[in-house]
């Protein structure tokens, strides 16, 4: 009888990781799958939030900020715009995140984002970057430089 309750709880363990690993299977074939449906309904596109610091723009940053963020945010909207929502906004609290991404309104971690880009062929390190690089020319053609 022991032997019985044994094998009737490890088939229900067994039943349930089998359940576990096939729902993860999905989720995984899920996201492969995105790469073949170009463009991503805006729910599941990566919003990437990106602040700028009003100093970014010289000492009087405080009063073009605004109008940049709104430059900015034409000029960035095609990169990647399959499957990335770009925000681009003033950075007047420090408290709030340089660069902050979220898909389908949830938040996204540094490694959840990083495998979020994967399944499109890009990396977190050199996606940043190349924002950082962007902008910075951005900041250039704003300005008149």
């Amino acid at each position: 009888m022991v032997e019985y309750i044994l094998d009737h709880l490890l088939l229900r363990r067994l039943s349930k990781l089998s359940h576990y690993l096939f729902c993860v299977t999905i989720k995984e074939q899920e996201v492969i799958n995105m790469t073949h449906d170009l463009p991503l309904p805006m729910y599941k596109k990566l919003t990437v939030t990106f602040r700028v610091e009003p100093g970014c723009l010289g000492p009087d940053g405080v009063e073009h900020i605004e109008g940049f963020c709104k430059f900015a945010k034409k000029e960035v909207t095609v990169l990647d715009s399959d499957f990335i929502r770009w925000v681009i906004t003033p950075r007047y609290d420090k408290a709030l995140l340089e660069t902050e991404y979220k898909t389908n309104n949830k938040r996204l971690d540094h490694d959840k984002a990083e495998k979020y880009l994967r399944v499109f062929g890009k990396e977190l390190d050199d996606f940043e970057e190349h924002l950082q690089d962007k902008l910075s020319i951005l900041i250039d053609q704003y300005l008149g430089r």
